[in-house]
């Protein structure tokens, strides 16, 4: 069963030679700024920093989506299995807003760290980078540049789990969801590039 781990604000879609990667790895991920002091009602920061400081965020009021979608463009929802919430655990993560449902979100597709590490950067990914290039396993990869499946992204963990040391054996999924806004702004992204 996954549960909400945090909340993220991009202000740009991060592409490579014209191709969209929304992976957690890639993410320019936005601080809060003094724009968020506004939210203070309905966002915790959760890493524990000032709000305006954070990266991360649990939503306490879903109803702050669409204001914060009139400042900053994109907003993505990371899930997780409860074990990875243990091992990363969230400052607030009781106080998501039960109103809040994953099914309610589009799901993207999905990724695979250990603790916050990512397999992109760290251990077997199935996106490669040769000089200019980005070469895709499309057995895997989406047109968002995540794995396609919950199925495949762990086997990219199983993989990644196999080829370490007995401490590498931390490799998780995590699930990438945004909101019909979101959903629609980045598909406006796709359809110019």
């Amino acid at each position: 069963m996954f549960y909400f781990h945090h909340m993220s604000i991009c202000q740009e879609v991060p592409n490579r030679a014209g191709q969209v990667i929304l992976d957690p790895a890639f993410w320019n991920e936005s601080e809060g700024g003094a724009d968020i002091k506004k939210f203070t009602f309905a966002l915790k920061s959760a890493s524990g920093h000032e709000l305006e400081n954070s990266t991360n965020f649990v939503v306490a009021d879903s109803n702050v989506i669409l204001p914060l979608l009139e400042i900053f463009n994109y907003l993505f929802f990371i899930i997780s299995e409860v074990e990875y919430a243990n091992e990363m655990p969230v400052n607030y993560s009781d106080e998501w807003d039960k109103s809040l449902k994953i099914d309610d979100l589009i799901m993207l597709g999905w990724s695979v760290f250990a603790f916050s590490e990512p397999a992109f950067l760290y251990g077997t990914y199935p996106i490669k980078f040769e000089g200019d290039n980005t070469i895709f396993d499309e057995k895997y990869i989406n047109e968002w540049g995540l794995i396609k499946s919950e199925e495949l992204a762990k086997e990219v963990a199983v993989i990644n789990n196999t080829n370490g040391d007995a401490n590498d054996s931390y490799w998780k999924v995590l699930g990438i969801c945004v909101d019909k806004n979101t959903f629609s702004r980045l598909r406006n992204v796709i359809a110019n590039q």
